[in-house]
């Protein structure tokens, strides 16, 4: 597919089930997108998918500071930085995402400024930022390095950019993706009488990540990551989350454990670059 034509079926597919929905038990049929719906959407997020995320995120840190989230969804982040005196900008590739972004934001009482726009291309001035987060969504862009280098050029000097991507040296990447649904797809192939030595572990990436009509998901080791990020002065690297399901026989494992893995085998590479 072409660049563009993944752009397209990324808007068609998240258009189709905003992100966040698919983790909360509601299809997007069923939900309203209520004030009850995004604060338990919030409360699943931060207190039982990711609890190390509003520490990493430190959305508390940046009080008066304008602010960039580069493929915001449906604003679950940018409304935690809005609440702690942030001046807030979200920008997303899905329109369907604004829309929701702008609701959850009217229905707490708080101001964002909403952009629709490619991370390729951010159609903002150079130096206009104090801090730009992008949490999960530039590995799913056709040019990452494009995506990245914007970050950079939008960020006042001396500031700071969050970048968090799937890490490659994962367990759920090895264990939960590669093993578990690579071999399942594998043995698809068979059963349909196809060659199952002709799949795409990209396709299965792509599918086992964000379900089967995204069309491109993209791994990054903690090497590929300080490469990526090139154009800042300085970079610190981290990996975060490890949950039950992971991987093949997690259910065994103690918590103290797994907590002990996800800082070296986590499924969330974050890196951090200073401009």
């Amino acid at each position: 597919m072409s660049s563009d034509d993944i752009k397209r079926r990324t808007i068609e597919h998240w258009s189709t089930v905003p992100i966040g929905t698919q983790t909360t038990g509601f299809s997007s049929s069923e939900v309203r997108f209520t004030k009850e719906y995004f604060e338990e959407h919030a409360r699943f997020r931060y207190e039982v998918y990711a609890p190390w995320l509003r520490a990493v995120a430190g959305f508390d840190q940046h009080r008066g500071q304008k602010i960039l989230e580069v493929g915001c969804g449906m604003g679950t982040d940018l409304l935690e930085f809005a609440r702690n005196g942030a001046d807030v900008t979200g920008l997303d590739l899905t329109p369907r995402h604004l829309e929701l972004a702008r609701r959850r934001f009217e229905l707490f009482g708080h101001q964002g400024r909403f952009v629709a726009g490619d991370a390729e291309q951010l159609p903002f001035p150079d130096n206009t930022f104090d801090f730009v987060f992008s949490n999960g969504v530039l590995h799913h862009t056709p040019d990452t390095q494009k995506a990245v280098d914007e970050t950079c050029r939008v960020l006042k000097p001396g500031s700071t950019a969050l970048i968090i991507l799937y890490h490659r040296h994962s367990l759920a990447y090895y264990g939960g993706i590669l093993l578990k649904s690579g071999t399942k797809r594998f043995a698809g192939h068979i059963l349909r009488g196809k060659n199952p030595f002709r799949f795409s572990l990209r396709r299965v990436l792509s599918a086992s990540t964000d379900g089967e009509e995204n069309p491109l998901t993209k791994v990054y080791s903690r090497r590929e990551g300080i490469r990526l990020m090139r154009n800042f002065r300085s970079v610190q690297t981290e990996v975060w989350h490890l949950n039950r399901g992971d991987f093949p026989l997690s259910g065994v494992f103690p918590a103290s454990l797994l907590s002990k893995l996800s800082r070296r085998v986590g499924w969330y590479l974050v890196l951090r670059g200073r401009k």
